[in-house]
């Protein structure tokens, strides 16, 4: 599995010139399966653009991007939800939890999907988060930090070649972020997966393959 880039330029930044080691504009990057790889700016600079490109959630560039030598931009829906059951995780910044729903029936709707877990596991992981007394509270009701362990546990109940994380860490302490990468870490040992980490310079606890430049 992989995802390669050629001459991408993202269409709101067309006007712009870019160092020679940034993605945008370059003339071949690509991102393989079972490998690990930070992509690094400063706020602004397209690290949540490049991992929407990557997920499919958006098409507003020129160049090229292709899953397994197909154009993303080709993809139509029903094969984008195959290959995110399947293939592609995400943990996204914003997090889209459901707000008035419970954080059982948030994790349940993804793992329902896939059947890739039992109940007692993600109670298991909860727990280990330090979160197990939530289960049945409102999303709404957590604090950023906790919402945000939920986000990445979720990103958990389901086989993937990538795991794509847009700054996956930013409200949560050291210790947690300790805990959160060990439990990715042994999910990417389980699957084969690799992840793909957006990061405004943190290398969190990981190793990694590739540092991308945006």
């Amino acid at each position: 599995m992989a995802i390669e880039l050629r001459r991408v330029i993202p269409d709101p930044m067309r006007q712009y010139t870019f160092g020679p080691e940034s993605v945008w504009d370059s003339e071949y990057l690509k991102f393989e399966e079972g490998k690990n790889y930070m992509i690094k700016a400063h706020s602004g600079k397209g690290k949540s653009t490049l991992v929407a490109y990557l997920y499919g959630l958006r098409k507003d560039f020129s160049g090229s991007i292709q899953y397994n030598g197909v154009e993303t931009k080709d993809i139509d829906l029903m094969e984008w939800a195959r290959i995110r059951q399947r293939h592609f995780s995400i943990a996204l910044q914003d997090m889209r939890l459901f707000p008035k729903l419970t954080v059982k029936e948030n994790l349940l709707l993804k793992n329902q999907l896939t059947d890739f877990k039992p109940w007692d596991e993600i109670q298991s992981m909860l727990d280990r988060f330090g979160i197990g007394e939530k289960t049945n509270q409102l999303a709404k009701t957590l604090s950023i930090g906790q919402q945000q362990r939920v986000t990445l546990i979720r990103a958990l109940l389901q086989p993937f070649d990538f795991l794509m994380m847009d700054e996956p860490f930013s409200h949560l302490d050291v210790e947690n972020q300790k805990i959160g990468c060990a439990m990715i870490n042994e999910a990417c040992e389980a699957t084969g997966g690799g992840i793909v980490v957006a990061s405004l310079g943190e290398d969190y606890f990981f190793k990694y393959d590739h540092e991308v430049t945006v």
